[in-house]
């Protein structure tokens, strides 16, 4: 979820305690202990979890989201995952259990759409996995972009935004290693789609879908 104005600056006013990380370095990491939550103030966090030979990249986390909520939802004494910072500095906000608990009880509706919100994304990364094991490239590559941008929809800036043209926050790299395809093959994916006219790649190396359900019937 993104938080309002008014919670964001009452966060930053209420926690003073500020940490600044550099890209590639863990914020946390899977199994280490955990005593608290961080908000993102700046940067793009990336949630790893390990899988049977490798650790799988689940979904990234921009400015004003929570990260390492779930131990404190399942009131797990560990983390259930690894949080890295992908490109650059990112400035995060600790919160303790407690205090994030008092934060939750003043602020019930927050708590709600966070729950509802992160119960999307495991959904969401439920299916993308199911899909790795079943589908072919082609499709697996789709389903990731209708993934990104269910995350977009959701999290994206709170501006009118037009129904169908979709700028993924990712890059190229990030949407490989969101959909499991290496960069080579994926960019020969890009280029095809391009041709059709329903997408191109921007500056930074962000890909633009021109109609997004144009291209999910080319499922």
């Amino acid at each position: 979820m993104r938080i309002t104005t008014d919670i964001h600056c009452l966060i930053e006013k209420k926690f003073d305690s500020v940490q600044y990380f550099q890209s590639g370095q863990h914020v946390y990491s899977e199994g280490e202990p955990s005593d608290g939550v961080y908000y993102i103030v700046e940067g793009k966090i990336k949630i790893l979890k390990s899988g049977l030979n490798k650790q799988v990249t689940m979904w990234f986390c921009y400015p004003n989201e929570f990260i390492g909520i779930v131990p404190f939802f399942l009131n797990a004494e560990t983390h259930d995952s690894t949080a890295v910072v992908t490109g650059a500095t990112a400035k995060l906000i600790y919160i303790s259990r407690k205090d994030f608990t008092d934060l939750m009880i003043s602020y019930p509706d927050v708590q709600k759409e966070i729950v509802n919100e992160l119960s999307k994304k495991i959904s969401l990364t439920e299916m993308r996995i199911t899909s790795s094991n079943q589908h072919s490239l082609k499709v697996r590559f789709i389903e990731a972009v209708a993934f990104l941008a269910e995350q977009e929809q959701d999290y994206g800036d709170q501006r009118e935004k037009p129904e169908t043209r979709t700028q993924l926050k990712l890059t190229v790299d990030n949407l490989s290693e969101i959909s499991g395809i290496s960069r080579k093959y994926l960019e020969k994916m890009l280029a095809k789609f391009e041709k059709k006219d329903l997408l191109h790649v921007e500056s930074e190396d962000r890909v633009v879908i021109h109609d997004l359900n144009k291209f999910l019937s080319f499922k």
